[in-house]
């Protein structure tokens, strides 16, 4: 009781340290007063804009958008603080996962397949970047060091590479009625997936985009970094549906393998799309 009270406590510093802006009362109070300007401007000039134009606008606009935050508040909200204050007050929660479900990317532990997994980005490596750090914020979690980015495109490609390997290995191994050990396997793939993937993106978008490049130069990195998304959201699932078969809840064992063969097989697919996509992006943008 004293550790989960602890660990809520820390949990709540670190969500009002990283939102404390969203929660500042005159930032809510300036963002009101504007949005009710603009509601007022439009409603007498007679415009609405479509939620198609919006997402227009809102993709051509230079400014950044920032999605991190979002993840930060539903990981302390879901994982940690909804599991944490259930305990606390004793009562019952409907979070299917118990507060300690959670790990970081790279964590092989066969406790690990299935469950939430931090997202590592700039807001959360001070927490957790450090065992001393991830004790004192977040002490049920193994430590993991955070994963390097490769050192050039070439070995960002090779390592991507391997896992494409890995991937068939990973169908055959599911095929063979080994679910821990695919499972393991696939959060050995997923981080790796993650850096190399992330950073080779970041090279051909810098080789691309320069004063010259032209509207289908945007569109193919767009094109890119859709495809890297979709096959990190695919195996995401994949990870997720394994966890549910070796906890029984897709029923017997026959019927859990080819759910989960269903899921690798799109994953495959749309990991094969993007290292097409990739090489091809690479050779290019001259990075390799």
């Amino acid at each position: 009781m004293k550790n989960q009270r602890l660990l809520l406590i820390n949990i709540s510093l670190l969500l009002l340290l990283i939102d404390s802006n969203a929660f500042n009362p005159q930032n809510l109070n300036d963002r009101q007063s504007s949005n009710a300007a603009n509601t007022a401007k439009n409603a007498q000039a007679g415009q609405y804009p479509s939620s198609s134009t919006f997402r227009t606008e809102k993709l051509l606009s230079s400014e950044p958008v920032e999605a991190t935050p979002i993840t930060r508040r539903r990981w302390t909200q879901d994982f940690l603080i909804g599991g944490g204050l259930a305990a606390l007050l004793g009562g019952s929660t409907t979070i299917a996962e118990p507060a300690s479900a959670a790990c970081l990317p790279g964590d092989l532990s066969k406790e690990c397949i299935g469950v939430y997994k931090v997202p590592i980005d700039d807001g959360i490596l001070p927490f957790v970047g450090t065992p001393e750090k991830l004790k004192l914020y977040a002490p049920d979690l193994n430590y993991i060091p955070p994963i390097k980015a490769p050192i050039n495109a070439k070995r960002a490609l090779e390592l991507l590479d391997t896992q494409q390997l890995a991937a068939e290995d990973i169908q055959q191994v599911v095929m063979s009625g080994k679910l821990e050990e695919a499972g393991i396997k696939v959060l050995g793939l997923l981080p790796v997936v993650q850096s190399s993937g992330k950073f080779l993106v970041d090279k051909i978008e810098y080789g691309l985009l320069t004063p010259n490049s032209t509207t289908i130069d945007d569109l193919k990195i767009s094109k890119l970094k859709s495809d890297l998304d979709l096959a990190l959201g695919m195996w995401g699932e994949c990870d997720m549906v394994i966890g549910q078969g070796l906890r029984g809840q897709l029923g017997v064992t026959t019927v859990a393998q080819l759910q989960i063969l269903s899921s690798i097989k799109d994953a495959i697919v749309a990991y094969d799309d993007f290292l097409v996509n990739a090489r091809l992006l690479s050779k290019e943008a001259k990075i390799v």
